[in-house]
């Protein structure tokens, strides 16, 4: 049997209240869950900032060092002067090369020795990545005929 009613307080009211306390706490937990989540998202957004800064970054230390090369200083001077193992010298070199637009090495080609039309210079990096170019153990070190 169902219980009496004590004053206006009906069963019906008393329900609307207990959901009404439900709602409340559900709205409180989804804010909690809104903040975590955008203190996550502005936490992405920042990862993604300085991760993008950092490609800069790096990419403007690999055309530094390809402008060395191109002032022709060779990859121990350079590795020398910037405090660096030759091979990351060389590994900037390359990567310069990469973010040099293709019109621009065209043109460097080009502009390369007459007698030859281009084809077949080498710049001074080139040549001191091939004299410092590692043997492995399987070479042949025989001279071709």
């Amino acid at each position: 049997m169902a219980r009496p009613s004590v004053g206006p307080v009906t069963a019906r009211t008393r329900a609307r209240e207990a959901v009404a306390a439900l709602a409340a706490e559900r709205a409180q937990r989804d804010a909690r869950i809104a903040a975590c989540a955008e203190e996550w998202f502005k936490a992405d957004d920042t990862i993604t900032a300085a991760q993008r800064q950092l490609a800069d970054a790096q990419d403007a230390q690999a055309r530094a060092v390809g402008d060395l090369a191109a002032e022709n200083v060779s990859v121990d001077d350079t590795a020398v002067l910037l405090g660096l193992d030759a091979r990351d010298v060389r590994a900037l070199r390359k990567r310069a090369k990469e973010l040099t637009p293709a019109s621009e090495s065209t043109a460097d080609d080009a502009a390369g020795d007459d007698s030859t039309g281009g084809a077949g210079v080498r710049d001074a990096a080139d040549e001191d990545d091939a004299a410092h170019a590692e043997i492995g153990p399987d070479a042949d070190t025989s001279p071709t005929p």
